[in-house]
C-alpha cells in the first residue's frame, strides 16, 4: 500500500524528478502538516474554546490577532521564500552527496533506525547551534525575535530571523538525513515527525498522551536554560540547574490522565492546606483538654527560674 503511494507520488505526481519531490514535495507536505495543527492550536487560543482543551495550558496568556497576524507574515515568509531557497541548495548536496532514490521503500525497521539517529544528531546540532544563538551579539541581532513569545503557541514555532530559520531549524533537521544518506521517504516521514514535537513544544499546551511541552516551555520563560530539546545536554552542560528546580521540571512527564496538570497541582496544594488546618486543630484540642497539664509545667517552670535566681544572689552575695 506505503509502496503504491510512494510510487504514485513520485513517478506520477513528480514525474520522477528528484528536484520536484524534494522541494515542491517536501514544502507542500510539511505547510499542510504545519498550519494543519499549528491553526488548530491558535484557534484555542484565540478564542478560548472549547474549554475542555484551553484548560490544559501551561502558561497564563492572552493572545491578540495582532499577535497572530504579525507571527503568521514571518512564518510564511520563512516557509515561502526561505526554505524553498534553502530546500534547491540541499537537494544538490544530497545528490552529490549520493541518498537512496530508489523506488523500493526501505523496510520498517531501517527507517526506525533511521528516525532514531536522526533524532541524536538533532538534538547535538540543535543544542549547540541554540546555545550559539544566545551568544550576546547573535541574540540581540538573530535570536531575540523568538523570544518575543515568551509564553508561546504553536505557530510560534519558526516565528524567528531568516538567518536564524537556516541555522537552528533546517541545519540541525537535515543533519541526519544528509550523514546516512537515508531513502527519501524516510526523509519526508522525519520532517511529518519534527513539524509535529516542533510544534507541540511551542504550543502551550500540555495535552494527556501527548509529550510534555515543559521543558522547552521553560526556555522561553527563562531564555537561558534548556537549550536542547531532551534535555541530556543541557544536563551534562550544566545549562538546565534551575529547571531541576522548578515546578515545570515536576510537570515534565507525559499526562495519563484527563485532569489537567495544573489542576492537580492545585488539588495537592489544598489537600496540603487540609493536612496543616487539620494538625493545628489536634495541637488545639490536645492543649484544650490538659489544661492541668500545661498549668503543671508552667508552674514547674516559674520555680525553677525563680530558684536559679535566688542561688545567683546568694552566691553574689558571698
Amino acid at each position: 500500500m506505503i509502496q503504491k503511494i510512494y510510487q504514485w507520488i513520485y513517478i506520477d505526481c513528480f514525474n520522477r524528478s528528484t528536484l520536484y519531490f524534494d522541494t515542491i514535495g517536501s514544502l507542500c507536505l510539511t505547510i499542510i502538516c504545519y498550519w494543519t495543527i499549528g491553526l488548530a492550536y491558535t484557534f484555542v487560543d484565540l478564542t478560548e474554546r472549547p474549554q475542555l482543551i484551553f484548560r490544559y495550558r501551561t502558561q497564563d496568556k492572552v493572545v491578540s490577532w495582532s499577535d497572530v497576524i504579525r507571527t503568521c507574515k514571518v512564518v510564511l515568509f520563512n516557509q515561502l521564500v526561505v526554505t524553498p531557497i534553502a530546500s534547491v541548495i540541499f537537494h544538490y548536496i544530497l545528490e552529490w552527496r549520493g541518498i537512496d532514490s530508489s523506488l523500493t521503500i526501505p523496510s520498517g525497521w531501517i527507517i526506525l533506525l533511521h528516525l532514531i539517529l536522526f533524532t541524536a544528531i538533532q538534538e547535538i546540532a540543535f543544542y549547540y547551534l541554540h546555545r550559539l544563538l544566545h551568544h550576546r551579539w547573535l541574540y540581540r541581532t538573530i535570536h531575540k525575535m523568538h523570544h518575543r513569545w515568551q509564553a508561546p503557541i504553536a505557530i510560534a514555532a519558526i516565528y524567528c530571523h531568516p538567518s536564524e530559520h537556516i541555522l537552528g531549524n533546517l541545519i540541525p533537521v537535515l543533519t541526519g538525513p544528509f550523514v546516512l544518506g537515508s531513502h527519501r521517504l524516510t526523509l519526508l516521514i522525519w520532517l511529518i515527525i519534527i513539524h509535529f514535537f516542533t510544534l507541540n513544544d511551542h504550543s502551550g499546551y500540555h495535552l494527556p498522551l501527548f509529550p510534555s511541552p515543559e521543558f522547552h516551555d521553560y526556555h522561553h520563560l527563562k531564555f537561558n536554560q534548556n537549550y536542547g530539546r531532551m534535555g541530556l545536554l543541557d544536563y551534562l552542560h550544566g545549562t538546565s540547574k534551575q529547571y531541576f528546580k522548578s515546578k515545570q521540571f515536576k510537570r515534565h512527564r507525559v499526562l495519563f490522565q484527563l485532569k489537567p496538570i495544573r489542576e492537580q497541582e492545585l488539588f495537592e496544594l489544598k489537600q496540603k492546606n487540609v493536612l496543616e488546618i487539620r494538625q493545628i486543630r489536634k495541637s488545639s484540642y490536645v492543649n484544650s483538654n490538659y489544661p492541668i497539664q500545661s498549668m503543671f509545667k508552667t508552674l514547674l517552670e516559674i520555680i525553677r527560674k525563680t530558684s536559679a535566681q535566688f542561688f545567683n544572689v546568694v552566691s553574689t552575695s558571698h
